[in-house]
């Protein structure tokens, strides 16, 4: 009977330390990394949209999701270059400053620009705060300058 007893001892003891080693061993686990939706969505709860930007918020979404999509061939492109034992430089060149690449950025520019101009002065200030900041190692973004 003693035997037994140390024996279900021993397994008990087993089963709460591996439970306090997988426990320890997730909560150091990164976080997930959210996508550019689940970003901006938070940038949208801490703007504290009005129901006529949140309206203007989705339409940007739509616009940039679309934008996305119809870029995602020549970005697929470019990503299979970029692995190749030898890529071709001028197509990665290209990629990052040619002619298509500044219309991409411009395009991007005026969607967020048009985004941008619906938000209140304060709401701006947040806005660009929380895009600088971005790479930071927190993720709130800094107060905004009353200055």
């Amino acid at each position: 009977m003693k035997t037994k007893l140390t024996i279900l001892l021993a397994v008990s003891l087993a089963f709460n330390l591996l439970f306090i080693l997988f426990y320890l061993l997730a909560t150091n686990e990164p976080p997930a990394l959210l996508s550019f939706e689940q970003r901006v969505r938070i940038m949208a709860e801490k703007l504290d949209l009005d129901d006529q930007q949140a309206e203007a918020f989705e339409r940007f979404l739509a616009s940039f999701k679309e934008f996305r999509d119809e870029n995602a061939p020549d970005r697929d492109k470019y990503l299979a270059e970029l692995i190749k034992s030898h890529p071709d430089e001028r197509f990665l060149r290209d990629y990052h400053v040619g002619p298509e690449a500044s219309q991409r950025r411009l395009a991007m520019m005026a969607m967020m620009r048009e985004f941008i101009d619906i938000l209140r002065p304060q709401q701006r200030q947040l806005f660009i705060d929380t895009i600088a900041h971005r790479g930071s190692s927190s993720s709130d973004p800094p107060k905004p300058s009353t200055e």
